[in-house]
């Protein structure tokens, strides 16, 4: 790939609201992870870019009094969808520059590790937040991948696409340029970040709202009111003092958050919500979610949407709606406790019975 390509490459990626780029080639990704890349067969290298997040489009999606967090990036229409239809458009011109199909892009729906290509083509470094820094830039970006199969020349390449910037990229082999404020890891909630550029799943909120299933009652209570996604390790990291945020990012309508209780694939609301990128996860974990932040919230007014939904042909979310009394009969609410002793009658699923009989023997604690 000629120099010449590359400027006209990277002058196309800023009309897309691109901020910084990088080419590695293909060879310098681990074996392992390229047997798992098949759609990489024909590629000698990839284009990596970086894009803004929304600029904080709203405090909330959520038509509620309830203070329930979602994460910055998530506020917005769904990523995977607007950079996903820039990248065709930018590989498209890719491919007249060149001469040559490129016809993979990829944002968040493969195999490769983002984070780890675009730190080893330069752009930036991982942080003790275990997060891509980009100099002169921060983490708070979206990064898209472009196959190519024409080779590159030397050492990876990256810069900033930003006209006011003098991008002040890493060197090959220097590997951090991460201050010792250690801000991101006295910061986070659940002492997820070891200082080392490395997160313990279990202990970090942003995953444990993606995870599946049944999570421990300790979680639960990590979790707090945040339904999808936490910033605390950003929004303290010095590197993210820079505006870099985008004020066109198209929104979705606000959503009442008894809408999640009530999902289903088929109506309108879900519909909605698809909008979002969060979707993706599917309803049982929106739907958890949802449950878990309500009843650490107390929030009475939802026992008719809970009650409803206890009826859930998923055993997992009727262990939720058994959180939800269970926390409400914790703060002295009777009926929460009568509910939650007949859920547990009810039960006929065996990890259910056993979940829920623990949560009514926490109450009687409470209560003795």
């Amino acid at each position: 790939m000629s120099p010449s390509n590359l400027t006209k490459i990277f002058q196309s990626a800023r009309k897309y609201d691109f901020i910084a780029a990088g080419v590695i080639k293909t060879e310098t990704i681990p074996a392992a992870v390229l047997k798992k890349a098949d759609f990489l067969e024909e590629a000698r290298s990839l284009l990596v870019l970086a894009h803004p997040y929304p600029n904080k489009p709203r405090e909330s999606i959520f038509n509620s009094e309830l203070d329930i967090y979602l994460s910055r990036y998530a506020r917005g229409l769904d990523y995977h969808l607007v950079l996903g239809e820039k990248l065709k458009k930018l590989s498209a011109e890719v491919s007249r520059f060149t001469g040559k199909v490129h016809s993979w892009t990829g944002v968040d729906n493969h195999p490769l590790d983002e984070k780890r290509i675009a730190a080893r083509a330069g752009l930036g470094f991982i942080g003790r937040n275990s997060l891509l820094i980009i100099p002169g830039i921060g983490s708070m970006v979206f990064l898209g991948l472009i196959a190519s199969p024409i080779d590159i020349k030397g050492k990876p390449l990256a810069v900033s696409l930003k006209p006011e910037d003098n991008f002040p990229s890493l060197e090959p082999g220097e590997t951090s340029r991460c201050k010792n404020c250690q801000l991101c890891v006295t910061s986070c909630p659940g002492g997820a970040l070891s200082g080392q550029g490395n997160l313990t799943k279990e202990k970090c909120i942003s995953q444990l709202t993606q995870q599946r299933g049944y999570l421990e009652h300790s979680q639960l209570r990590l979790i707090a009111n945040h339904f999808w996604g936490c910033d605390d390790c950003q929004l303290v990291c010095p590197y993210n003092s820079y505006n870099n945020s985008l004020s066109d990012w198209n929104l979705p309508g606000k959503i009442d958050p008894r809408e999640f209780l009530q999902l289903d694939y088929k109506s309108s609301i879900f519909r909605d919500i698809s909008r979002y990128p969060f979707s993706w996860r599917g309803k049982r974990v929106l739907q958890r979610n949802m449950l878990i932040v309500i009843s650490n919230l107390k929030a009475g007014n939802y026992h008719s949407s809970v009650q409803e939904l206890s009826g859930s042909p998923s055993p997992v979310i009727r262990y939720y709606c058994g959180y939800y009394y269970y926390n409400l009969a914790a703060a002295g609410n009777k009926w929460a406790a009568d509910s939650l002793t007949s859920l547990l009658q009810q039960e006929k699923e065996p990890e259910a019975r056993q979940r829920l009989a623990v949560l009514v023997g926490k109450l009687k604690e409470k209560q003795e």
